[in-house]
């Protein structure tokens, strides 16, 4: 197999138009060293998704969330700690707020990070379900982009419900149903099949069955955020990233995409070097 030379953190950077607050408060890193996989693909991914898009999730969240001095807030699956550190700046040092994710490596990023602002924040490697804490522990519960990677959504959703104080509202954010189309497309222009245990709309399905039956308010709003890749390379560094790629192509065939890839891309005509990410948020309150 080729060695495959990624492009650099910096490089990607000085392509991408500027935007203040990168998403997850890192830096896009290279993938030579396995970050195709695992804890930090999503958070690699997710980083282009803002730095190099047109939305500012930061400031959306900020609205929905709303924090408060005093607060008491739960972020579930927080990665490195990112938006627990956009809160506490309102929320303040009489407030409580907590991170949990079941990556130990992530955690210690947040830990690290949270020191280096001065910031007083609970971390702690823990899973959704159950959630290590009592009952109405919480003001509000967030969870962006993850709860669709659960394996029980609906064991997380009902945890999160009973860790919330009355009058508490879940701030949900996810992929809609018709997220990532251009990644799709090139993945069938390529000879590939899109499996249908892949399935875009879980995340909204499965958050308007849940809390339908539960007869909760819902509000739903939707958000595009397009992203502009400046090469072939580029592109591809993410489409290896994706979970399209990881979990649903045959190991067999990883050697040749990897190979051929850039040439595949350019062969569409640039085709596929904008993405549409299309966005879901959920607002539910506890009355």
């Amino acid at each position: 197999m080729m060695e495959w030379d990624y492009t650099k953190a910096d490089e990607i950077e000085k392509n991408c138009p500027p935007k203040v607050g990168i998403m997850f408060g890192i830096k896009v890193k290279q993938v030579i060293d396995n970050r195709n996989v695992g804890d930090y693909a999503l958070a690699d991914r997710q980083a282009i998704n803002w730095k190099c898009g047109n939305f500012d999730l930061d400031s959306v969240l900020l609205q929905y969330v709303s924090p408060k001095q005093g607060m008491r807030l739960l972020d579930v699956a927080c990665g490195n700690g990112h938006h627990t550190r956009l809160y506490a700046k309102k929320i303040g040092n009489k407030g409580t707020i907590v991170g949990i994710d079941q990556s130990a490596s992530l955690i210690q990023d947040a830990i690290k990070a949270a020191r280096q602002e001065e910031l007083d924040l609970r971390y702690q490697v823990a899973f959704a379900d159950p959630l290590p804490f009592e009952d109405n522990a919480f003001d509000v519960v967030t969870c962006n982009y993850a709860l669709y990677h659960f394996e029980d959504m609906d064991g997380a959703l009902s945890q999160m419900v009973r860790v919330l104080a009355p009058l508490g509202r879940i701030i949900l954010t996810g992929p809609s149903s018709l997220n990532n189309q251009e990644i799709f497309d090139f993945h069938k222009s390529i000879g590939l099949e899109v499996s249908a245990s892949v399935g875009r709309e879980r995340f909204e399905l499965g958050v308007r069955r849940y809390f339908s039956q539960q007869g909760m308010t819902v509000r739903e709003e939707h958000y595009e955020n397009r992203i502009q890749f400046e090469s072939e390379r580029e592109f591809a560094n993410y489409y290896l990233k994706t979970r399209l790629f990881t979990d649903h192509v045959d190991q067999t065939n990883h050697e040749w995409i990897m190979a051929n890839i850039e040439r595949l891309i350019a062969s569409e005509s640039g085709q596929f070097l904008i993405l549409n990410k299309r966005i879901t948020l959920f607002e539910i309150s506890l009355r």
